[in-house]
């Protein structure tokens, strides 16, 4: 028995050593600030696809027929602890709620100003509470219960590019920066109430008039107790905590082409090309990266996988209807795809 643990110890450490020689990069400090700086196709490179596999375990939608199940553009998912899964259906102006065997079972929400309707929807999430979170219009958020009842509405001052929930419920808001593309962030109580700034700000880009904002992307998202950013002019993965304290960058040599962004008397046009993020953090720690590339007018979609150091595994490319909205608490993926008809597909991941 002792034969046969050392000879495993000895085969665990031999692979670990043969990734460790296919990873291209350096790790360094910036200050206190650890860079992680990423080179090549990563460890597992073309061969990312003999490593991961995802198999589909349900698929919501349809091209016609039942309207409950026929969905249109601009759609956000979130999931329970349960596994109910909720569709924000922003084109349709409603929000469903689906058992975690895709079974219909109610749907909320119409187009309007009145309590529980909805202007042009963003984004749906849950909070601890579990209370069902939607943003609305950039500065509204509604809130329903698990059963589908309208419960309040809060609207802020600012407009809301993305939502999260701290583990206590406070709000965490990613904004838009005024006088220069970039973002910030702000903490909210539960109830809305303004509680203070994030200790940290990104701009790029020129400067243009103090009262316009334009940017693209998601900006500053949670993860757990971890605040993430996706830089939009290069490949730049940083960590932060809650005070806004920069732990860590992780790099790729990608290069990214950034926005384009045009100013002129009293306006600025801004036009994205390639696109990351946000970031997911499986149980054991890899991180998944959302990545847009656009070729000849047109997008491919990837998907970017870190080992939890931040080392680059590789990029599995996505087909050309899929894009990848939601991973949720148990590593299940949530899909979106396009063609013949939009239709929510999820999947199990395994990585061999």
């Amino acid at each position: 028995m002792k034969r046969l643990i050392f000879l495993i110890l000895i085969i665990t450490s031999l692979l670990y050593s043969y990734e460790e020689e296919r990873w291209k990069g350096k790790v360094f400090k910036e200050g206190e600030i650890t860079v992680i700086e990423n080179r090549g196709n990563g460890i597992w490179g073309d061969k990312i696809k003999d490593k991961i596999f995802f198999k589909e375990t349900l698929s919501i939608g349809t091209e016609k027929g039942v309207e409950d199940l026929v969905f249109g553009n601009g759609i956000s998912v979130a999931v329970d602890l349960d596994g109910s899964i909720y569709i924000l259906d922003s084109k349709n102006y409603r929000l469903l709620k689906f058992d975690r065997n895709g079974k219909f079972l109610w749907k909320a929400g119409r187009k309007g100003e009145g309590p529980g309707e909805f202007r042009s929807g963003g984004q749906v999430k849950i909070s601890p509470d579990g209370r069902i979170a939607v943003s609305d219009n950039g500065n509204f958020i509604h809130f329903f219960s698990r059963d589908g009842r309208f419960l309040n509405t809060i609207k802020f001052d600012r407009f809301l590019m993305g939502i999260d929930f701290l583990r206590d419920g406070r709000i965490f808001a990613s904004l838009m920066l005024q006088g220069q593309s970039g973002y910030s962030a702000e903490f909210y109580s539960k109830e809305g109430k303004f509680l203070g700034k994030f200790q940290e700000e990104y701009a790029y880009g020129p400067k243009f008039s103090p009262g316009i904002g334009a940017t693209v992307g998601r900006g500053f998202h949670l993860s757990g107790n971890r605040v993430y950013l996706c830089l939009p002019d290069r490949y730049e993965i940083r960590e932060y905590d809650l005070d806004g304290k920069c732990l860590r960058k992780i790099r790729r040599d990608l290069k990214i082409k950034p926005p384009e962004i045009k100013v002129g008397e009293g306006f600025v046009r801004i036009r994205a090309h390639d696109v990351y993020g946000p970031i997911y953090i499986l149980k054991d720690g890899t991180i998944v990266n959302n990545l847009w590339i656009e070729e000849k007018e047109e997008r491919e979609y990837y998907l970017d996988f870190f080992d939890p150091k931040g080392k680059f595994l590789g990029s599995y490319k996505l087909s050309e209807d899929e894009e990848l909205l939601l991973v949720d608490s148990k590593d299940n993926f949530y899909f979106l795809h396009f063609e013949p008809f939009t239709r929510i597909i999820r999947k199990e991941m395994k990585i061999i």
